[in-house]
């Protein structure tokens, strides 16, 4: 229980390794999924807007159209996330 509570100790101590590690995944994890929900939420926009498509494959896609907003916010989540990551980095240095 003790190396949890270093661990736990280290993380929220900028510049530690363990806060390099936790804040480097969670930017990428962040970045990813923003990335591939604004993909899959453009995607199903575009496909709102073909006249080929059945109602119902039309309603499955007005549903995932909030992906493109859900992307949205987790870019930019992930952009602030980078920001911390940044910050970390920058103390490790000194």
């Amino acid at each position: 229980m003790a190396k949890w509570e270093l661990f736990r100790y280290n993380v929220k101590r900028p510049g530690t390794p363990e806060s390099l590690v936790v804040s480097g995944l969670s930017t990428l994890a962040l970045l990813g999924g923003g990335i591939a929900a604004t993909a899959a939420g453009a995607q199903a926009r575009g496909r709102l807007n073909d006249r080929t498509i059945s109602d119902e494959e039309r309603k499955r896609n007005e549903g995932k159209s909030f992906l493109l907003l859900l992307g949205a916010v987790l870019l930019m989540v992930g952009i602030l996330s980078a920001v911390w990551f940044g910050k970390n980095l920058l103390a490790r240095q000194r």
